[in-house]
């Protein structure tokens, strides 16, 4: 069930929620095609905002490609793969069990708190404060802080080091988990 968005110039695509909410009904979009190919993918803030239903999978080439309007988002039940990096701006709202993939770094603008999306990507870079059900980080990874936040909250249930990883000053690491390593990880911070 899994949908790959590759970029390509000439396409653009803009979801009307016109059937329902399903990401996957053709009728949701403008011109009624699914982004197969495209360069901009538009979500405005419609009455049905789309879904990535449980079961299915979005992978989406070029994040920067991914425009949500004021007043729009999008549910991950699913799962949702950004490769490159991305911004969370409470624009993705809290699923029942899906699960955010990111090949790049997340950065996020604004508070973001879900207790039941899981997180699994290469870097953070935290501007503010930070929940996930459960963070998985790639070999190398780094936890850092941006912005003018003196300190930033990551927050979850159970944390993983796929290898090596730095965890910044000025960020504080709360999980009610578990802590899973299997490299080094340096602690700069609380």
């Amino acid at each position: 069930n899994g949908l790959i968005i590759t970029p390509d110039s000439a396409g653009s695509y803009i979801w009307t929620g016109a059937s329902d909410t399903d990401w996957n009904t053709s009728s949701n979009w403008l011109g009624g095609n699914i982004p197969s190919s495209s360069s901009i993918i538009t979500i405005p803030p419609v009455t049905n905002q789309p879904v990535i239903a449980s079961g299915n999978s979005v992978t989406i080439d070029d994040v920067s490609n991914l425009i949500f309007d004021t007043g729009s988002s999008i549910t991950v039940d699913g799962t949702l793969k950004l490769t490159g990096d991305f911004t969370i701006d409470s624009k993705i709202t809290e699923a029942s069990s899906g699960n955010l993939i990111i090949s790049g770094t997340l950065t996020n603008t604004e508070s973001f708190t879900s207790s039941t999306l899981n997180l699994e990507c290469t870097n953070i870079s935290a501007a503010n404060n930070l929940e996930f059900k459960n963070i998985t980080l790639a070999t190398g990874a780094s936890i850092s802080r941006s912005g003018d936040a003196s300190i930033t909250s990551i927050a979850c249930e159970d944390i993983t080091f796929n290898g090596s990883a730095s965890v910044g000053s000025d960020i504080s690491l709360v999980y009610n988990g578990a802590l899973f390593a299997s490299g080094n990880v340096s602690f700069a911070g609380n």
